[in-house]
């Protein structure tokens, strides 16, 4: 959860940009980050979304680059390829002993951690799954389930733990066996790729259950009646600068703001 600053070459703009999620997750850090930190430091925050790296990486290669910090997932903007689309993080402005161990990297900084849960549709199932072996039993838990189509989301992981792999030796994952266990569900998979058609999936009952972000569940919840959730796997997201230069006294005032 971390937001940026007004600097270089648009060192006169009071207004920052920031490219997220959308939903009731990005409806929350409104409330709670960009709505405290424009009223302290005097300047207007406007928000754009859903994150999109391929919008991201058009924006940046066309040198037309609309925001200035964007919020990404721990799957893009690495040691490895980050500097291609994003500006470094100045660890004299941002307080790195603030961060948890391993979330102040070189292009990013850990913003939050995030559940992916299982949830169910209740008029498509009388019961839902407590387990990934549940998850992915078709015959006892009929039905189609809604999953991340991103590597990076937990899907492989949840796949091996239903298969009987530990928790604790998931890691380097065994991926023949983890897209062996999908197969066994691949006529029930139904893939989503943004918050909102996850939420949509299983309120409409497209899908029975599926593995989605809490926040959508949660809304699902709320908005459309009961569903009932557990939590699953969890995931890091970044928030970063890219060549985005007003972002540092953000990113700046939230790091000096926890814990406080």
């Amino acid at each position: 959860m971390c937001r940026g600053t007004t600097e270089a070459s648009n060192a006169g703009s009071t207004t920052l940009t920031v490219l997220d999620y959308g939903g009731p997750y990005q409806k929350a850090q409104e409330t709670e980050y960009f709505e405290p930190c424009a009223k302290e430091l005097g300047i207007t925050v406007k928000t754009d979304e859903p994150t999109d790296f391929s919008k991201i990486r058009t924006a940046v290669d066309s040198g037309n680059v609309p925001w200035d910090l964007v919020n990404v997932t721990n799957d893009f903007g690495s040691e490895k390829n980050g500097d291609a689309y994003l500006e470094p993080i100045d660890y004299n402005i941002v307080d790195k002993t603030k961060l948890i161990d391993g979330y102040g990297e070189k292009y990013r900084v850990g913003s939050d951690i995030e559940a992916l849960v299982m949830a169910y549709n209740t008029d498509k199932a009388s019961k839902g799954p407590t387990s990934f072996a549940e998850f992915f039993d078709t015959s006892a838990f009929p039905g189609k389930r809604a999953l991340y189509k991103s590597v990076s989301a937990g899907v492989l992981e949840a796949a091996l733990v239903a298969d009987g792999v530990a928790p604790d030796k998931l890691y380097p994952l065994d991926l023949d066996r983890a897209f062996k266990k999908l197969d066994t569900v691949k006529k029930d998979i139904v893939w989503w790729e943004t918050g909102a058609s996850s939420q949509s999936l299983l309120s409409s009952g497209e899908a029975a259950m599926g593995l989605v972000w809490v926040g959508r569940a949660a809304d699902a919840a709320k908005v459309d009646g009961p569903r009932s959730r557990s939590p699953t796997t969890n995931g890091c997201r970044s928030m970063t600068t890219g060549p985005f230069p007003k972002a540092r006294r953000m990113l700046k005032w939230l790091t000096s703001s926890l814990n406080a």
